[in-house]
């Protein structure tokens, strides 16, 4: 029987029920999302981003979801100057990437408004703090994709040839290096991982940690250009010192690296190490003459002494490939 004038039937009350669950279910998240502090809103869109992140990385969005699809490039991680202001990919953050500081490129990118998102050549940026926002370098996942961008790295990017405008500089790359190999060995002992670590990995390791102490000549390794071997045991050395009868040398690592179990904890470790280093050099090169600034110079002169002043100039080089045996490798190569 149909039914009456005036009235619903029971498949026209099942279908206004159907497109009214959507909107009341809009209408909730909308209430919800009312509620929340900006503090709350501001966690949801980094939870949101983290996800983002893991699954771009072809991880699954929370531990133990299934996997994604395989992403087409492995993503990869930056630590980079910047050459030009940059805007950071960071949702919550509205400032910009100024020229000259140390910065985090994300390549590929993940943007979803970038048109070659995910593929070869695009790249996020990011301010190092921000980024450490939404990933975990408590976690090898995330440490092993770690890079500092230098004469040997910057083609793992991906982005076009060579400028030296997004090198580091020395010291942030020496940094930025031993501050992996900490982390790494940090991780292992949190973990109760134990790895069998061949000679050659062991004359790197000494070469990048300990070049530099008096009466210390570490062997070249094996795979390592004479160039680099040169460069690694003079403007990377992270030890200054007064000649092979110091006692007291300078260490580059223990000024401004934290080598302690703790520091897995905090997840800003990296960003305040570089940061630190940033603010010394610009400060014991300012050519600022007001007072204030004076006084600044002088308390961080006292503190660093002769030896790490030293060490500060000797590394705020940046340190270009070299140019002659790649052109003689190509030529060879051509042959």
């Amino acid at each position: 029987m149909a039914p009456k004038q005036g009235t619903v039937g029971p498949t026209d009350a099942r279908t206004i029920e159907i497109y009214e669950e959507p909107r009341k279910e809009y209408e909730e998240r909308e209430r919800a999302e009312a509620s929340l502090t900006e503090e709350e809103r501001a966690e949801d869109l980094l939870a949101a981003e983290r996800g983002r992140l893991r699954e771009h990385m072809g991880l699954p969005r929370t531990p133990g979801d299934p996997a994604p699809q395989p992403p087409r490039n492995i993503a990869a991680f930056f630590i980079e100057k910047a050459p030009g202001q940059a805007r950071c990919r960071l949702p919550t953050c509205l400032e910009p990437i100024p020229l000259g500081d140390y910065r985090l490129a994300l390549a590929p990118s993940m943007n979803s408004t970038n048109w070659h998102r995910g593929r070869l050549g695009s790249v996020d940026y990011y301010h190092i703090r921000c980024f450490e926002e939404i990933a975990d370098f408590s976690d090898s996942t995330f440490l092993d994709r770690l890079y500092p961008v230098t004469r040997n790295t910057y083609p793992l990017k991906g982005t076009g040839t060579l400028t030296g405008g997004h090198l580091l500089d020395a010291g942030a790359e020496s940094l930025v290096t031993a501050w992996s190999i900490s982390r790494d060995r940090l991780i292992d002992e949190r973990d109760g991982v134990q790895r069998e670590v061949d000679q050659t990995s062991k004359d790197y390791v000494d070469l990048i940690l300990k070049a530099g102490t008096p009466g210390f000549r570490p062997p070249r390794p094996d795979d390592m250009t004479s160039h680099e071997y040169s460069c690694r045991i003079n403007r990377l050395a992270p030890i200054e010192s007064d000649g092979h009868d110091d006692t007291e040398p300078w260490s580059l690592h223990e000024e401004y690296l934290d080598d302690s179990p703790e520091s897995l904890d905090n997840k800003h470790d990296l960003s305040e190490m570089l940061e630190l280093w940033r603010i010394h050099r610009r400060i014991l090169y300012s050519g600022d003459e007001t007072p204030e600034m004076q006084v600044l110079v002088q308390k961080l002169e006292d503190q660093l002494g002769p030896k790490g002043l030293r060490a500060i100039e000797r590394m705020s080089v940046v340190l270009m490939p070299d140019l002659q045996a790649m052109h003689f490798g190509a030529l060879a190569g051509g042959s």
